[in-house]
């Protein structure tokens, strides 16, 4: 028999050969895109949706791009990766990624989509939104879609929480007198422990900040910029662009927690939503002061629009809950199902069940076969399936973990969206609970009656000195009388 002098030739021809006759809706092997892969691989699902928007017809000096980046951004050096569609199993795009490097692919729209990588990396979903002809000529790989969106940063084990990230830093762009210009994002920072927090680009550190168990920072970075941020205690980093919707991971890892912090930013109506899963008496900070109290039983949820601005915010619960932030048109802000377009991805563990919400559509991936029960009706799925679910309130408990998309196209259509996308290891990724406790400011008439106070005898005594000043003869002159 004759034996191949090249065999790496020979395991390449054969996986090209197996992906080739794969059946139109099977599953693709892990082992047939990596033939030399490591003992463990990572699987990343999503859907890009098209984003035609009703509201850019009536600007003619709008043009509409239609499509999706991904952008894969390297936690080590040599990592392989391929990106294929789940209908038709074609492979949209392959490539490999070093420490710290950014490779952006460009994707059609309505594509559901797998990644798999041989190691851990970050994987980065973004809509391509209305952009000027004037800054459509600006090459694509150094340009961001522009418009906000909401999103969660993963680290480098894949979970929300964490002490160590590497992510690419998104930022809008836009024209000024025909040349592209950026602007810096605040990136909020989430304390579950006392930690230091210092961030890393070029190889050289650009910022820190500390932050304690309860307290939320933002920090300004600049775009377009692959950032490497190293913590001494856990924590979350999350991007909070004007205009978007998330669900909030909890301080535990997973999505279904007693814990969660946040930062909500819009000059309309930012608004939160929880679902409880148990009985919950639930508190809300904003900074130090206690803004809401709320019980809940097990099944019920809570809709709250606030006032236009910037509230940090700290969530403890006594039962299990899930929360969704978002904002909304001000002349709609009591419309839950208007909240901002944009799309977000979370997941279920094993075992448990998520109550959650959706504002147009929710779509469930298995990276393997699962049985899932929805709504009280158990489904089957197999590996690199998925459900769609229509708008509205869900119960989901799979006997496997999930991986969850949920979508917002807002008042009109999808405009801008984007997300980090989580892995399957990072969902199962449990952390312990933090310990929070919050210094609350208290109202104190009295000490505003002092004040005020003081500051009408300071008024009163100036008054005085001005007058006296405007009365005295100057020197070497005489005073009229």
């Amino acid at each position: 028999m004759k034996k191949f002098k090249n065999p790496s030739f020979f395991i390449l021809f054969l996986s090209l050969l197996g992906i080739s006759c794969l059946p139109p809706y099977g599953n693709v092997s892990t082992a047939l895109l990596f033939p030399a892969a490591a003992e463990e691989y990572y699987v990343f699902y999503g859907y890009a949706p098209g984003n035609i928007t009703a509201a850019s017809l009536k600007y003619e000096e709008y043009i509409r791009e239609i499509g999706a980046y991904i952008d894969i951004v390297g936690i080590e050096d040599n990592t392989n990766f391929q990106i294929y569609d789940l209908k038709t199993k074609d492979i949209i795009a392959r490539g490999t990624v070093n420490k710290m490097q950014n490779s952006r692919i460009i994707i059609p729209p309505f594509t559901y989509f797998k990644v798999v990588s041989n190691k851990m990396t970050v994987v980065l979903l973004r809509g391509l939104a209305n952009i000027t002809r004037e800054y459509q000529v600006t090459p694509p790989e150094e340009r961001d879609p522009t418009g906000g969106f909401y999103t969660y940063i993963p680290s480098i084990e894949g979970s929300f929480v964490g002490k160590e990230f590497i992510f690419y830093s998104t930022g809008h762009g836009g024209v000024i007198s025909g040349s592209v210009y950026t602007v810096d994002y605040g990136f909020v920072i989430a304390g579950y422990e006392e930690a230091e927090v210092t961030f890393y680009a070029d190889g050289a550190s650009i910022a820190s900040t500390k932050v304690k168990p309860g307290e939320i920072k933002v920090i300004q970075l600049r775009p377009r910029k692959v950032i490497y941020a190293k913590s001494t205690g856990y924590i979350s980093i999350a991007v909070i662009q004007s205009g978007g919707t998330t669900i909030v991971p909890a301080a535990t890892g997973g999505f279904r927690g007693k814990v969660f912090l946040t930062r909500l930013a819009h000059p309309e109506a930012p608004a939160f939503l929880i679902c409880a899963m148990e009985n919950a008496d639930i508190t809300v900070y904003k900074g130090t002061m206690k803004a809401y109290e709320k019980k809940l039983r097990a099944g019920e949820s809570w809709y709250q629009p606030m006032d236009g601005g910037m509230y940090e915010l700290v969530f403890l619960s006594t039962g299990d809950i899930s929360l969704m932030i978002s904002d909304l048109p001000s002349i709609n802000r009591t419309y839950v199902y208007y909240m901002r377009d944009d799309v977000s991805f979370g997941g279920i563990r094993g075992g448990e069940e998520l109550y959650f919400f959706t504002p147009t559509s929710a779509i469930i991936f298995a990276p393997q076969p699962t049985k899932v029960i929805i709504d009280g009706a158990e489904r089957t799925l197999r590996e690199d399936e998925f459900i769609t679910l229509g708008p509205g309130f869900h119960k989901v408990k799979p006997d496997k973990t999930v991986i969850l998309e949920i979508l917002a196209e807002g008042q009109y259509s999808f405009g801008a969206y984007g997300s980090y996308i989580i892995p399957l290891q990072g969902i199962e990724k449990i952390f312990p609970t933090p310990t929070i406790k919050i210094e609350e400011e208290t109202f104190n008439p009295y000490l505003y009656v002092g004040v005020a106070g003081a500051g009408i005898a300071v008024a009163i005594s100036a008054y005085f000195l001005v007058k006296r000043r405007k009365v005295r003869p100057a020197s070497g002159s005489s005073s009229e009388r």
